[in-house]
């Protein structure tokens, strides 16, 4: 079947809603890498419009970073520093509730530093110790220092599944043993990237060695509080994470809620005792190396140079506060159903402008949804996968739409372009619901002309130079009808059918119906100069114009149809066509017509021609010829209404001779035609009922 046909078949807007909607469900289920790069940068904007406006979470007051940055490395040398000198800054710390090092003591340093820093570490009883897993070997872990992993493990989880979908690293760079054995606990600080390179997650739990193994940040807040983590796991990853207040659901990473700032210290000031130990107390403190050159720096969306620690210090915060970014994927498919539906609908309206306008507003509504949920409720929502298919499908069907249009045009033009003027035919194209298969009533003008002694003339040319005048009469007649607004219905042998107020409203289709009669008339006369002077008979023409109620439509079949119009006004066009013949006019129009144009007329008289029913209908009809307006036919034309009058009076004797005289002065055949008939009511009265009126017999 081809495209055209299938659309012909298939309501199009339907089709982009289902396609569409399908496709957007399965991304969004599956979010293939190359998407989830174009939607988390989408994602960022919220985040950063949140970070400018200084509407972000504020940082937890008991987290602090205390930073190893430039103005420490200017006053203790570069790093690492001695293990003496670390020792000092955790004697410092030691009222602080947790010291968390994003740092790790991977291998032996001078012995006395060493134990220094051990004794140290262990007196203090609240180092939580920080290690590397790694894709790669960069180091070799002794036994104990693997053997003490599962003291650093998820403790308090249950499993749904053999095989859970938690990030496993082959590899690892532990603390030296001695360290690790005099530390309260140690945590991964290994964070990864997004697909992007940016830095948004922060793990939940690592699995290393058979071990289920939290970072530094989790172990931080779980010996803060003293409080176990609880977790259940099953084949797509954590099912639940509760630790405190803070609760996930689904998620196999936290999402950082970025905050304002991050509490800090420089490393100098602890040192030097700077800061009070009342400030420290009760503190989460991570420990981590602020300072550019050291490159520990993560690319995040709020900012390109981020120090590491920082991801811990925020993703603490969070856990603290109790606002942990929720993602709700049912609410993510459901604003994309309902977003896809809302557009499927608004494409039903017929103003393009309001449609796109409310195209662009129930966009951005989803979008100010979205942003709401985020800002007020720490809800997390992927607006990109929601507004992503609204605008694709908007423009699928609009795209169609334009599709079908232009089509639709072009056969509009195709059908009406020879038929109507070009400024109708753009009006046409504004509804072309108006061209719909059916008809519609309405009050419409109607024109027939007629040439008359084409048959005589047929006898003179051939059959094609027979046509090439034809096509030369017509031309500038069909101009003539254009030009006024009226459109050519047909063209029936040497006659031409036309209509005024359809299939577009006309102003004054009445007066633009006789004006085209006139100017027809014209054109007749014009071409009658040509034929006398190449020796052929003159043509005579038969223009009847009727105003009324008739049916305008596309008449026919779905496969082949024409717009026409169908009524009896149309029937008593034609008939008026038809009488000129007897009475010698060439436009006759009905009383309808006469009270349709407004006075004074413009350029011609109107000369009540007779009263007559036609076959079929009882009532009687008033016909007027249109003549051009000159001091004769003026003169002519009052003469032959006191006429008419006598006639109408039953003076048949005073009006033939009245109708004679016309004839004899002006050569008037309708007059003509009146004397004749005078003599025929002369001759056999009417009866006592007779009204005046003429019955014209069909045919």
């Amino acid at each position: 079947m081809k495209t055209d046909q299938l659309l012909s078949f298939l309501p199009y807007r339907l089709i982009c809603f289902t396609v569409i909607a399908l496709l957007a469900v399965v991304l969004y289920q599956f979010q293939p890498p190359l998407l989830e790069r174009v939607a988390a940068g989408f994602d960022d904007i919220k985040t950063v419009v949140r970070q400018r406006m200084h509407l972000a979470p504020e940082a937890h007051p008991e987290v602090v970073v205390v930073t190893i940055d430039e103005p420490s490395i200017n006053e203790y040398g570069r790093w690492p520093w001695d293990r003496t000198l670390m020792a000092q800054l955790f004697k410092t710390l030691q009222p602080a509730s947790v010291v968390v090092l994003d740092i790790v003591f991977s291998e032996p340093s001078n012995e006395v530093s060493d134990q220094t820093m051990i004794d140290q570490i262990s007196d203090n009883q609240n180092v939580i110790l920080g290690y590397f897993l790694r894709n790669e070997a960069t180091e070799t872990n002794d036994d104990e220092a693997l053997d003490y992993l599962e003291e650093c493990s998820y403790f308090d989880y249950q499993l749904l599944s053999d095989s859970v979908k938690i990030r496993e690293f082959p590899y690892s760079e532990l603390n030296i043993s001695p360290v690790a054995d005099a530390a309260m606990t140690c945590g991964v600080f290994t964070t990864e990237p997004d697909a992007d390179g940016l830095y948004r997650h922060y793990p939940i739990a690592y699995i290393h060695e058979g071990f289920l193994l939290p970072p530094i940040g989790i172990q931080a807040v779980r010996q803060h509080l003293n409080r176990e983590a609880k977790l259940v796991l099953d084949e797509d990853g954590v099912r639940s994470f509760e630790l405190g207040d803070s609760k996930l659901e689904a998620q196999n990473f936290i999402r950082i809620n970025f905050t304002d700032h991050v509490n800090q210290w420089s490393a100098k000031d602890v040192i030097s005792g700077q800061i009070a130990p009342s400030d420290i107390e009760g503190k989460v403190v991570i420990i981590g190396v602020t300072e550019v050159g050291v490159f520990d720096m993560r690319p995040t969306p709020i900012d390109a140079v981020t120090p590491g620690v920082f991801l811990h210090a925020m993703a603490t915060s969070n856990l603290l506060n109790g606002n942990l970014l929720k993602e709700w994927p049912e609410l993510d498919l459901s604003g994309l159903v309902v977003g896809l539906l809302v557009i499927f609908l608004l494409s039903f309206l017929a103003n393009p402008n309001l449609r796109v306008s409310l195209y662009v507003l129930s966009i951005v509504s989803v979008a100010a949804i979205s942003w709401l949920f985020y800002f007020k409720a720490n809800v997390w929502l992927r607006e990109f996968y929601m507004i992503s298919p609204m605008m694709g499908l908007a423009v699928a069907i609009e795209l169609f739409s334009a599709i079908k249009v232009d089509r639709q045009h072009r056969q509009i033009k195709g059908a009406f372009s020879s038929y109507v003027s070009s400024e109708l035919v753009g009006e046409i194209l504004k509804d072309p619901d108006n061209l719909k298969l059916g008809g519609d009533e309405k009050e419409i003008s109607v024109l027939f002309s007629d040439l008359r002694n084409f048959t005589s003339m047929s006898e003179k040319l051939t059959p094609i130079e027979l046509v090439s005048l034809l096509n030369q009469i017509f031309d500038p007649m069909t101009e003539a009808i254009l030009k006024e607004k009226g459109m050519l219905d047909k063209y029936i042998g040497d006659a031409i059918m036309a209509i005024f107020n359809a299939p577009i409203s006309v102003e004054g289709h009445a007066e633009r119906a006789v004006q085209a009669a006139l100017a027809m008339v014209e054109v007749k006369e014009a071409k009658n100069a040509e034929l006398i002077s190449q020796g052929l008979p003159p043509i005579e023409i038969g223009i009847g114009v009727n105003t009324g109620p008739a049916v305008v439509g596309n008449m026919g079949s779905r496969l082949r149809f024409s717009y026409t119009a169908i009524g009896d006004a149309v029937n008593l066009a034609s008939r008026l066509e038809g009488m000129n013949k007897p009475y010698g006019t060439r436009i006759l129009i009905s009383e309808n017509t006469k009270q349709a144009l407004d006075e004074p007329y413009s350029g011609y008289l109107l000369r009540l021609m007779d009263r007559i029913r036609v076959a079929g209908k009882s009532e009687p009809v008033t016909v007027y010829e249109v003549m051009t307006d000159s001091e004769l036919n003026r003169s002519l034309a009052e003469s032959f209404d006191e006429a008419l009058q006598l006639y109408f009076d039953q003076q048949f004797q005073q009006a033939k001779t009245c109708f004679e005289v016309l004839f004899d002065r002006y050569q008037d055949s309708a007059s003509s035609y009146f004397a004749v008939r005078c003599q025929q009511c002369i001759d056999v009265p009417p009866s006592e009922a007779w009204d005046g009126v003429t019955s014209f017999k069909k045919g």
